[in-house]
C-alpha cells in the first residue's frame, strides 16, 4: 500500500472523512498528506466548517452534499470575499 495520496485522492478521503466512512489506513494517508499540502488542509478546513453550518441549518440537515455542490458554494464565499 502507498504511502502518499494524490490531491484528488485526498478530497475524496475529506468528505468520506465527514461522513465517517474512512479506515485507518486512509486516515493515516490523508494525514500524512495534509502535513505536506496546504491546499488540502485549507479545503479540510473549509469543509469542515461548512458541514457544521449545515448540520446547525433545519432546510439542509436532511441533504448530503456532494462534492460538486460543496466546491460551487466554496466559490461563491471566496468570490464574495475578494
Amino acid at each position: 500500500m502507498k504511502l502518499h495520496i494524490s490531491c484528488k485522492e485526498a478530497v475524496d478521503r475529506i468528505n468520506k472523512q465527514e461522513e465517517g466512512k474512512l479506515g485507518i489506513w486512509q486516515k493515516i494517508q490523508l494525514w500524512n498528506h495534509l502535513a505536506i499540502c496546504i491546499l488540502c488542509k485549507r479545503f479540510s478546513i473549509q469543509n469542515k466548517m461548512l458541514t457544521k453550518l449545515f448540520r446547525k441549518t433545519d432546510s439542509f440537515s436532511s441533504h448530503q452534499f456532494t462534492t460538486e455542490e460543496k466546491m460551487k458554494i466554496i466559490d461563491k464565499l471566496v468570490t464574495t470575499e475578494e
